[in-house]
C-alpha cells in the first residue's frame, strides 16, 4: 500500500517522494481486545493511506485509522479499495472497486505490458524531490507501555489504552518506533 501511496502522491502533487520517507504502521499488533474497544466506541479500524499538499511539502503516511462505523471507508470489504479526493471546487470525490485478487491483478499486469509495448509509460514525469512533512496533528488510540511521552499526551483512556490529544503524525510514528510491541491507530475526524 505504501508504494501505491507514493505513486499516487507523486502524480497528484507533482512531487518526487521517496517511499522509505513515508512512515507506515500496520495491524500486526492489534488484539481482539482492541477491536472490542473500537466497536464499543462506534469505530471500525481500517488501514488508511493519506497524502496531502502542505506549505512545507507533502504530508504522507500509512496507518490504522478508526473510522466511524457508518463512514463509507468502514464498509470497504476484503479485496476492494476506496480512494477519495478532496477538491477546492468539487468537494469530496470517492472511487470504489476491486484493487486486488487474481483477476483484477492479472488484468492490470496485462494492461501494463500492452502500454509498455505501445511505448506508453505508467505516468508522467515527477516533479522535484519533495520532503515528507508530517506535522499535521491527529488524536491517537495507543495501547502500549506508558512512558513520559504517552502520559503527557493522554487525553482519556479507553480500556487499557490511551487516547491522545492532538499529536503530530511524525511525533506519533517516532514514539511507535521506540515501542514496536505497541498498537497505534489514528482517530478520523
Amino acid at each position: 500500500i505504501r508504494r501505491k501511496l507514493t505513486i499516487s502522491a507523486n502524480i497528484a502533487f507533482g512531487a518526487l517522494l521517496r517511499e522509505e520517507d513515508i512512515p507506515m504502521f500496520g495491524i500486526r499488533t492489534v488484539t481482539d481486545g482492541d477491536i472490542a474497544t473500537f466497536q464499543s466506541e462506534g469505530y471500525v479500524c481500517k488501514l488508511i493511506a493519506t497524502a496531502r499538499k502542505t506549505e512545507g511539502g507533502v504530508a504522507a503516511w500509512l496507518e490504522p485509522t478508526l473510522m466511524d462505523s457508518h463512514a463509507l471507508e468502514a464498509a470497504v470489504p476484503a479485496n476492494y479499495n476506496l480512494i477519495s479526493f478532496q477538491s477546492e471546487y468539487l468537494g469530496r470525490q470517492s472511487y470504489f472497486g476491486q484493487g486486488a485478487g487474481r483477476y483484477p491483478t492479472a488484468s492490470n499486469v496485462v494492461q501494463d505490458c500492452v502500454d509498455l509495448l505501445a511505448g506508453r509509460g505508467f505516468y508522467g514525469p515527477c516533479g522535484e524531490k519533495t520532503a515528507v512533512c508530517n506535522e499535521e496533528t491527529l488524536c491517537y488510540y495507543i495501547r502500549g507501555n506508558a512512558d513520559a511521552w504517552l502520559e503527557a499526551n493522554k487525553a482519556q483512556t479507553w480500556g487499557n489504552a490511551v487516547v491522545t490529544g492532538p499529536v503530530a503524525v511524525a511525533e506519533a510514528h517516532a514514539w511507535l518506533k521506540k515501542h514496536p510491541e505497541a498498537f497505534l491507530a489514528a482517530i478520523a475526524q
